[in-house]
């Protein structure tokens, strides 16, 4: 029996129901916007599309020191440090970081900071350190050029010019291992392009 009445619903009583409710909706052919206006044998004329601005160059300012987040995943201390450019600090046990070049984009250019770092580790049992990143690290994207180590995590926060007295570390006296890792820091008097 409910079968039955299921069957007399759907097919006579929802589709007046339907066609009541669909009446009201005006065709697309009745919306004033939609209508073509043009004389007759003629196509509307196009209307222009707004003229593109050509993009600006970013200008890069350098920064004296770059702020850096750092994180041992075995003891998961973490700590914000600020590396005075050309200077070494030492993180962890084995860890040390160098920050080469530090560069911040202009106050009217879309919000980012960029870091060349050199980053080594000499485990106390080695004589020689090896290399673990040497690239630009973005403070905006920091997995588009992440360091790869087992132990730590290092990435770039800003670049500024004067240091947060709270956050200076201990500079290191190491130095970086004999062979220099492919990628180099560029010269700082390539600051625009």
């Amino acid at each position: 029996m409910t079968r039955f009445l299921l069957i007399v619903f759907l097919c006579f009583i929802f589709p007046a129901t339907l066609a009541q409710a669909t009446e009201d909706i005006p065709s697309l052919q009745d919306i004033p916007l939609l209508k073509k206006e043009a004389a007759p044998g003629r196509a509307p004329e196009p209307k222009p599309l707004p003229q593109a601005l050509p993009e600006q160059p970013i200008t890069w300012d350098d920064k004296t020191v770059a702020t850096l987040r750092t994180i041992d995943k075995v003891s998961a201390r973490t700590g914000t440090f600020d590396i005075p450019v050309g200077k070494t600090m030492k993180f962890g046990k084995s860890l040390f970081i160098r920050a080469e070049v530090c560069r911040k984009s202009g106050a009217l250019d879309k919000p980012e900071s960029s870091s060349f770092l050199r980053i080594w580790e000499r485990k106390p049992d080695q004589e020689k350190p090896t290399w673990v990143f040497s690239g630009w690290m973005f403070a905006s994207s920091p997995s588009l050029s992440a360091m790869d180590h087992p132990v730590y995590d290092v990435w770039l926060v800003d670049c500024k010019n004067a240091a947060n007295t709270s956050a200076v570390t201990t500079l290191s006296d190491e130095a970086q291992p004999d062979k220099a890792p492919v990628e180099t820091a560029p010269a700082s008097d390539d600051a625009g392009d």
